[in-house]
């Protein structure tokens, strides 16, 4: 028998609040920022209370929520150039950094930066 759920909508029983997924592991944090711009304030987040300049190519991301360990997840995407994440993180700060084809830091105009992992 084949079912058919066709809905415009799903709320928590609240109403307002986020619905609780299972068996699934989103994003937990996320930025799009510019480490050009005075900053590195993001043009769009979620999960993140701020982003800090951190040098030249440097950008250092605070969660909103902690993880429950410093062993989770986090990919870093810089446009038009190399991305590395070679800094120890804390359960609620993670570091993105930008390089040029030599390795060289250098800021870049899109950057986004996702955490996945438990919340504590």
């Amino acid at each position: 028998m084949t079912s058919v759920l066709n809905v415009d909508e799903i709320a928590a029983k609240n109403g307002t609040g986020p619905v609780t997924l299972t068996k699934q592991s989103p994003a937990k944090a996320w930025a799009r920022f510019s480490q050009s711009v005075s900053g590195h304030t993001p043009d769009d987040s979620f999960g993140i209370s701020s982003t800090a300049d951190g040098g030249t190519g440097d950008t250092n991301i605070t969660m909103t929520n902690s993880m429950s360990s410093i062993h989770y997840a986090v990919s870093f995407n810089a446009s038009q150039h190399h991305f590395r994440n070679d800094a120890d993180h804390t359960t609620s700060v993670f570091q993105g950094k930008a390089t040029s084809s030599s390795h060289t830091n250098i800021d870049s105009v899109r950057c986004s930066a996702i955490a996945y992992g438990d919340l504590a």
